[in-house]
Formats: C-alpha cells, sequence, structure tokens
C-alpha cells in the first residue's frame, strides 16, 4: 500500500506549495543536545514547560489548533485523545484566504482567473480542504474533502471513510502530508526547541523559537520553502501551564516575507489544551466506509 498511496497522494492533493508548506505538522519527540546551555541558563523555566507535555502520552486530552494569516483564519484543527490506538483529529485549511492575501500584493494573480484553464488550476490548487481521521480500536479511518479530493466525495459519497489498519497507517497519513493533525507532537517539538526561556508572571512562560530549528522548520515548513527569496523571523512564544502545571496554552507569532512575490505575511498561531482527563467516543465511523482494497482500485478520472 506504500507505493500505491503515494501515488493516490500525488494524484488526489496536487501540488499546493507554499501554502501547503507553511501548514506541514509533524512533531519530533526527540530532544535536541543544543538544550543543554539553554538548560544551564535557566533550567527551571526550561524544564517545567518541557515537563508540561508529560501528560500527552499517559493522560486523555483534548486540544485544539488554529492560525491566522493577517488576520484571516488560515488553518483550524482539532483532536481527542485517548491512546495511540484510540484517537480523532479534525484539520481544515482554508486555502481561500491564502489566495486572497497574496492577490492582494500581487494583481497578476487576479488577472490569472481570467483565464478560463488557468483558474481551473488556480481554484484546485487554493481550494479549502478538510481531513479527518478516527482510530478506533487501532484501525483507522479518514475523510478527505475539497480541492481535488472531492473526486473521492464524488465517487464515494458524503459520508465515505477509508478504512486503513494499523500496520497502514504511517503510510495513509502521507496522502495528506502538511494538512494532518498532531497538536501535541506539534506543542511538544516547538517546546524542545525554545531558547532563553524565563518565566514571565507565575505559571505563563516565554521562550525563543529560532529560525532554522529543527521544530520551525517542520511546523513553518521553513526548510522546505528555504531559498533566497523567502525569510522568517524568530518567534516569541508564550507558553501557559494549568493549575497542576500541564500545558495550557501555547502561542506565538512570526513573519514570513517573500520578496520575488512582494509578501510580507504575519502568522498568529495557538494551541489550546481545552481539557485533561476527559472521556471521548472513538467508535467505528458509520457511512460508506471503503477498505483498502476498493480505495486501491480507485481510479482518478482525467488524471
Amino acid at each position: 500500500m506504500k507505493k500505491t498511496l503515494g501515488k493516490r497522494a500525488l494524484a488526489l492533493t496536487g501540488a499546493t506549495g507554499l501554502a501547503i508548506s507553511l501548514a506541514a505538522c509533524n512533531g519530533d519527540d526527540s530532544s535536541d543536545d543544543s538544550k543543554d546551555n539553554n538548560e544551564e541558563s535557566s533550567a527551571s523555566p526550561f524544564e517545567a514547560v518541557l515537563a508540561s507535555t508529560d501528560g500527552f502520552k499517559s493522560e486523555a486530552y483534548a486540544a485544539t489548533m488554529e492560525a491566522t494569516l493577517e488576520g484571516e483564519l488560515f488553518m483550524s484543527g482539532s483532536m481527542e485523545y485517548a491512546d495511540d490506538s484510540n484517537n480523532s483529529a479534525d484539520m481544515e485549511m482554508y486555502m481561500s484566504a491564502m489566495f486572497d492575501i497574496m492577490a492582494e500584493s500581487n494583481p497578476e494573480m487576479a488577472d490569472m482567473m481570467e483565464d478560463e484553464e488557468m483558474s481551473g488550476m488556480m481554484d484546485s490548487m487554493f481550494a479549502d480542504t478538510s481531513v479527518k481521521t478516527i482510530v478506533s480500536d487501532g484501525d483507522m479511518y479518514m475523510h478527505m474533502s475539497g480541492g481535488m479530493m472531492d473526486m473521492l466525495v464524488e465517487q464515494y459519497g458524503e459520508d465515505y471513510w477509508i478504512q486503513v489498519p494499523p500496520e497502514e497507517a504511517e503510510q495513509a497519513l502521507a496522502m495528506a502530508e502538511g494538512q494532518q493533525v498532531d497538536i501535541a507532537g506539534d506543542a511538544k517539538s516547538i517546546i524542545e526547541d525554545l531558547e532563553d526561556v524565563e518565566e514571565i508572571e507565575d505559571g505563563t512562560y516565554e521562550g525563543t523559537l529560532v529560525e532554522g530549528s529543527d521544530a520551525y522548520d517542520s511546523f513553518m515548513g521553513g526548510e522546505a520553502m528555504s531559498d533566497d527569496t523567502t525569510s522568517f523571523e524568530d518567534a516569541t512564544v508564550t507558553v501557559a501551564l494549568d493549575d497542576q502545571d500541564r500545558l495550557d496554552k501555547l502561542s506565538f507569532t512570526t513573519t514570513m516575507t517573500d520578496t520575488e512575490q512582494g509578501l510580507s505575511m504575519e502568522m498568529d498561531t495557538t494551541i489550546d489544551v481545552t481539557e485533561w482527563g476527559g472521556d471521548y467516543d472513538f467508535s467505528a465511523p458509520e457511512g460508506n466506509v471503503i477498505t483498502q482494497d476498493e480505495f486501491e482500485d480507485f481510479e482518478p478520472s482525467g488524471l
């Protein structure tokens, strides 16, 4: 299924370039040795924020993520988690917001929409998309819609779900690369890479996420978009803990500048842990459940 899913990813999601790269969400659970100096200079604050994520693998939780570009909602996600075999996630990508922002600073993009062929391509690239996953007793179910992924909706109906066995889940997530939700992984990797962490008030900390760090490149797509025309600012990250020293909220603002496109976009990102220790339902979804074999037989028309 690995090769098949990879081909389906290219066929169904298309190349959304800058916009998808901005939304890459892949957490890294390893801690960088470069933190030694940070721990020596501000050991207590850094250790406090790092320890605040320990519950992500030992407690049930619910969390949300929201990102805006120039004040316009660009990405929103939510997840509920009991354990690795029982969880759910939902990611909405509002690519139309990215197009509107780019068109404001680049009139040529608006002119492109007057060409019928180009307009169709742009509509597909900048279509709003949705990716939902449910993991129930180890089996993963995935639903994708929006843009080129609407071919799945046309073929199988609005209520379709692709059922993926546990051993194939990692490859299946590659189908939605840049759009899957791993809020806990994002928060943990960002916190692990913070520098100069300080407690600014009781239970609230600030640290710097430096451009070029592993977490920055992973979360913002900096490495994927790294070239002579694109640059990012270092981000000041605010981390708030709850009354049991668990992560409550993480937020930061950064600016991406693209000199070639004449763009300077401010991006605000907020992660909220809305509940610790909740009781959630991860039942297998109802509807048109597509098996692995059925999905592999799907042939997108015109591609």
